[in-house]
């Protein structure tokens, strides 16, 4: 594989699918969930310059639960081997069309991804048996 095909495949890794951001002035400081190829970054800022980033490959995705009510949307992500307590705090204040449509891109990314890592599996097995 040459340098720029590698370039080229590290950038699409990094690009930026859906940005979506909770609501000023219902959270004072708006947190934000970065959505890429494999991973999505949830950033949360609990004041002025300060933020908590927590990255999530979606590989480790469990599942995605949104929790909507009347004007807003909450995401709460549920990680592979972790307790509740280990997961990344919830984002609320969320527009309710944004967090769905950011779910639903995360799942389908998940599925994408547990496909494949089926087929490799599967050609390994096949590979070890002849």
């Amino acid at each position: 594989m040459g340098r720029k095909n590698k370039e080229k495949m590290i950038s699409n890794e990094n690009k930026v699918i859906m940005k979506i951001h909770s609501v000023f002035p219902f959270d004072l400081f708006p947190n934000s969930i970065i959505l890429k190829k494999n991973k999505i970054d949830i950033i949360h800022r609990p004041f002025f310059f300060a933020r908590n980033v927590f990255t999530v490959f979606i590989s480790d995705i469990r599942t995605i639960i949104i929790s909507s009510g009347p004007f807003f949307a909450t995401l709460s992500f549920e990680l592979k081997g972790m307790n509740n307590d280990q997961n990344p705090n919830p984002t609320r204040f969320l527009r309710k069309k944004d967090a769905r449509q950011l779910r639903k891109l995360a799942l389908s990314f998940c599925e994408v991804q547990s496909i494949q890592s089926q087929k490799k599996t599967s050609k390994k097995a096949k590979s070890n048996n002849n």
